[in-house]
């Protein structure tokens, strides 16, 4: 039996006499990665250069190689990290070997864990959204995935006594919606740009995650079509773009569950096998498909209005993205960013997908879905503010499409979105750059050995197979971190 890691904690650290950032675990390092002993800089740490125009630059001490056979292969081996200051930290991997102890710890710290969010969501008629915001961060177990993420993202308001009544209305639009677009899995209203965009949606989810057996059913093709198809329609201004395909699946899947353990509540909660590798026509029905393409249209909805200045005609977010990110590598590792510089090559060739699909294709789909915990209570912090506001007001910017009364064309009132969600795309935008920096550092040494088509190659097909949910915990704990230094810098 799986049981989910243990979580970071998410904090900075100060005293009275020094203000400093601390990681109290740092990176479980993959045997990819070439043995590299370097600072962990903190505040008071920090190499500090002024240039005559008076900005700070913040410069990392020396990275340094400990092996020195020119023979080895980058995968063959073993990283060693050493955090040198106040903070001492060695990291010697060692081979790890079944230990009780251990596994009784980590049962007894999931079933702490279970117990945290059931008194959140259970206890109370009104859920408290800032708790439940910072303990999925670290990580929502499977049980709690679903109704944490409709929480967080507004889909479902805080008052549980309204959750019936708001899935029953947004699942009953969406139904009328795609019945007026859609019948026989063909489209209705079969204009040249309608082909197309159908046409597309269907090339891309036969290519959406040919290493999982779920998605290569007809069903659950034929069903994210439907939602992507119907997202088009809703945003007909960006219309569908590519790589929002497997945003989408994240929601698919963890919706998914809610019906996988429907029949049989004794299932492995700890576990994406059974989900993954059944057909999901075994055990639901016509109208379960439609309930849960509703939910996962206006969740994925929800979560792309909050980054949609990605997804815009030029795509400003992401180029804005992608300059922040070489901005700071500029900034905090000057080796690593001269030596890209010298064998040309552009943060946009390998971060614009970074971007655009928020590193989904760079990791296991099951650890996309631990890395959405965290980029939900991100995106999360004022997009439930928009459940609270009046049932007229709300009815308005929910709505799926809007009839004009002389035809049936469906458009999208986009006057109705509040500001909040510039201010939301801002800060789940910053964070995922550091988590990309912090990704991109993760490969330093190796990428210094490189020469331009080696990067390259490397980048877009960086050794993260066997990567696990400690892995992203420590990266998302990673990038928290200089998201902070950089801040405070």
């Amino acid at each position: 039996m799986e049981y989910p890691r243990t979580k970071l904690n998410r904090s900075i650290s100060s005293s009275s006499n020094t203000s400093s950032i601390n990681l109290k675990s740092h990176h479980n390092i993959s045997q990819q990665q070439p043995n590299r002993t370097f600072s962990l800089m903190t505040i008071n740490h920090t190499e500090k250069s002024s240039n005559a125009d008076g900005n700070t630059k913040i410069y990392k001490k020396k990275l340094t190689k400990t092996f020195s056979n020119d023979d080895d292969d980058w995968s063959a081996n073993v990283g060693k990290y050493t955090i040198e200051n106040e903070d001492k930290f060695i990291y010697t991997p060692i081979e790890e070997k079944p230990n009780l102890e251990e596994i009784d710890n980590i049962e007894d710290k999931y079933q702490k864990l279970l117990e945290k969010f059931n008194y959140i969501l259970n206890t109370n008629k009104i859920i408290k959204i800032e708790e439940l915001r910072d303990l999925s961060w670290h990580g929502t177990p499977l049980p709690y995935k679903s109704i944490t993420w409709k929480l967080l993202l507004g889909y479902l308001p805080s008052n549980t006594k309204r959750h019936e009544q708001i899935l029953k209305q947004k699942r009953k639009t969406y139904k009328n919606t795609i019945s007026q677009q859609i019948k026989k899995n063909e489209i209705i209203q079969n204009t040249e740009n309608n082909k197309q965009t159908w046409h597309q949606i269907k090339i891309d989810i036969k290519r959406t995650h040919p290493d999982i057996k779920l998605y290569q059913y007809q069903s659950v093709k034929e069903s994210l079509q439907r939602v992507l198809y119907a997202w088009s329609i809703r945003h007909s201004s960006t219309g569908y773009v590519q790589g929002i395909n497997d945003i989408c699946t994240t929601f698919y899947q963890v919706f998914l569950l809610d019906y996988y353990l429907k029949k049989d509540d004794k299932k492995d909660l700890n576990s994406w096998d059974g989900v993954e590798n059944t057909d999901p026509v075994e055990y639901m029905s016509e109208d379960d498909f439609v309930n849960l393409e509703a939910d996962t249209f206006w969740c994925f909805d929800r979560f792309l209005e909050s980054i949609m200045d990605n997804y815009v005609h030029g795509q400003p977010g992401i180029l804005k993205q992608v300059k922040k990110l070489e901005d700071t590598c500029k900034r905090v590792d000057p080796e690593l960013y001269q030596h890209l510089k010298r064998e040309n090559v552009e943060f946009f060739q390998f971060a614009f997908r970074w971007m655009n699909c928020l590193l989904m294709r760079e990791f296991p789909m099951r650890v996309v879905l631990r890395m959405f915990d965290t980029y939900i209570a991100e995106s999360s912090s004022l997009l439930n503010t928009q459940t609270e506001l009046d049932d007229d007001t709300k009815k308005k910017k929910n709505s799926l499409v809007m009839m004009d009364s002389t035809n049936d064309d469906l458009s999208e009132d986009f006057s109705s979105l509040t500001t909040s969600q510039s201010t939301t795309a801002q800060k789940l935008n910053d964070f995922h750059v550091y988590v990309c920096y912090a990704f991109l550092e993760k490969w330093a040494t190796t990428l210094q050995s490189m020469d331009f088509t080696g990067i390259i190659m490397f980048l877009q097909s960086c050794p993260t197979t066997s990567w696990d949910e400690r892995d992203i915990e420590m990266l998302l704990s990673e990038a928290y971190l200089w998201q902070s230094l950089c801040q405070y810098s």
